[in-house]
């Protein structure tokens, strides 16, 4: 068993206010939260609205299973309009 996890950070320069934040951020979540059947979370800098940390774990058999779900997140988190991703980390246990 392989566990995945990925610390995405992003910046969200239009964005106005954290009830605004959370506007963008929630519908995010929840599509990348199915689409690839990984539990997700806002886990840091909720108190700036024009930041965010978002963090993601996946389980399976095998670590490129793991690698190939996580990378694709990446992908998906980096074209998302309106939203610059800033660093990300990922760690394999």
């Amino acid at each position: 068993m392989v566990i995945g996890s990925l610390t995405i950070e992003v910046s969200l320069p239009k964005i106005t206010s954290n009830k605004e934040k959370q506007t963008r951020l929630k519908p995010l979540l929840f599509r990348i939260g199915n689409s690839f059947n990984v539990s997700i979370a806002e886990v840091g800098r909720d108190d700036i609205y024009r930041s965010g940390i978002i963090g993601i774990a996946t389980v399976a058999n095998e670590q490129a299973s793991v690698s190939s779900v996580l990378n694709s997140v990446v992908t998906m988190v980096k074209g998302e309009p309106d939203m610059i991703l800033v660093d990300y980390t990922t760690e394999m246990l």
